[in-house]
Parts: C-alpha cells; structure tokens; sequence
C-alpha cells in the first residue's frame, strides 16, 4: 500500500471530473487496485470504483480499455463472497485480450481463472487453464511469464503428491524469477515450499521460509504469510518458531 500514489491518483480523478474519457477508466482503476492492501476497509471503495471503471469503458465501447478495466476489477475485489463474478470476468479478460492481440494481459487472465478454478474445487478447468498459460508464456518468450508458468506447474504436482517433481519445478521458477528481479515468484516460492513441507509431515521446516518472507516482504504481506505459518504448523514445536515471527511482522507496521 502507497498512500503517495493514493493521493496521487485521488488528485488525478478529481481534475477529471464529469469527464468520460479512457483515461479516466483506467485511472478508475488503477486507483481501485492501488487501495487493496490499504490498511482501512476499503472495499465498498474499491468495489464502486471498479465497478464505475467498467461501465465507463463498456459505454466507450473500446475493448482494450474494458479489458485493463475488468482486470483490475478482477484484483480489487478480490475475495471469498465473489468467485463466480470472478470467473466470468477472467473469461472475458482473456476472450478480450485475444480480440486485441494483447498476449501479456491473455497470460495473465489465464492466470486469473487458473486460481478461480482452484478455488471452487475444478481440478481439470484448473489444469488446462495452466496448459494455455504455458503455451502463451513460452510462446511469448518472456521469462517472468515462463517462471510462473514453472510456478504453476509446481501447484500440480504438488496437488498430484508428486512431491519431488513439485519441488524441482519450484527451484526453476525461483530461479528464473530471480534472474528477471521477480519478487511475485519469490514470495509464491515461500508460500509453495512451506505447504510442500506440511503436505510432506515436515512442519518444523517451514519457518525456514516464512523467516525470509517476514524480513523481506512488506509488512502486509508478511502479517498474512506468518499467520498463515501458524496454521500449517500443526503442532506445538512449529507453533512456538512461528510466534517470534508474527512479532517481528506487527512490529513492522
């Protein structure tokens, strides 16, 4: 969360005003993304500006400004209540995207759906969600895109049990994610290892990882990955590594 480009963005918005441009949609949404990690409850805020951000671009009629708008739309929102909006608003990402020959904004609505699909339990949409991701990220030739696409297929052998293969495909995405600066891959990295390490009987071992993520990571972001150590756990030995790490979090903000 950056209230710098909060207030940035607010200011951008008011000299807008009545206007009904593209830009004001995608300043619509950038400002509906930049407030979802705001430490106030900022979601009927969130959820009116996208909301506002796609109608605008529906009556502009331009699709390539409708698909940056129902992506961000997509994040700002985001949560348990949502994931039917959500799947239908990844699809039409993608079918946008397609439409306007935009392959990054196509990878990274099959990267949205693919999580849509995990979340409500669709193993087999999930998987060929990964595959059409894969195929554009390599195709693409952009090596982030490729590192999460290594990501992705460590999520499914891992939830195959294929454990061993799980861990090999982790160590290429982070490394690859580390060759192009890519810190969504180390934190998905840190997060990967400490389930592969629970899912395997070894919960003693994921503080070894939450340590990195409390240190390194923005203290949003490190409060939900040591609570989230906490719960993988388990037992009374994990619990007690994780409790100096929560401190060091809250002592963050």
């Amino acid at each position: 969360y950056d209230p710098v480009r909060v207030e940035i963005l607010d200011e951008a918005l008011a000299a807008l005003s009545d206007e009904e441009t593209l830009l004001k949609v995608r300043v619509l949404a950038r400002l509906a993304t930049a407030l979802y990690l705001s430490p106030f409850d900022s979601l009927s805020r969130r959820d009116a500006l996208s909301r506002a951000s796609v109608e605008l671009a529906r009556r502009l009629g331009d699709g390539p400004t409708l698909a940056y708008a129902l992506h961000a739309r997509h994040l700002a929102v985001w949560g348990p209540h949502n994931v039917d909006e959500r799947v239908a608003l990844s699809a039409e990402v993608v079918e946008l995207a397609q439409q306007a020959g935009d392959v990054a904004l196509e990878i990274t609505g099959h990267a949205w759906q693919m999580a849509n699909l995990f979340e409500i339990g669709d193993m087999q949409g999930a998987d060929r969600e990964i595959d059409a991701h894969e195929a554009l990220a390599r195709r693409s030739g952009y090596p982030h895109f490729i590192a999460h696409a290594l990501m992705f297929r460590a999520t499914q052998a891992m939830l195959r049990g294929e454990f061993t293969d799980s861990e090999a495909l982790a160590a290429r995405s982070l490394a690859l994610g580390e060759q192009v600066g890519d810190v969504n891959v180390r934190i998905s990295h840190h997060v990967q290892m400490t389930v592969l390490r629970a899912l395997q009987g070894r919960p003693e071992e994921t503080a070894a990882y939450f340590e990195p993520a409390g240190r390194e990571h923005p203290p949003e972001l490190a409060r939900i990955v040591n609570s989230g150590f906490v719960c993988l756990a388990g037992d009374r030995t994990g619990i007690k590594a994780a409790v100096p790490l929560l401190r060091r979090a809250r002592d963050r903000t």
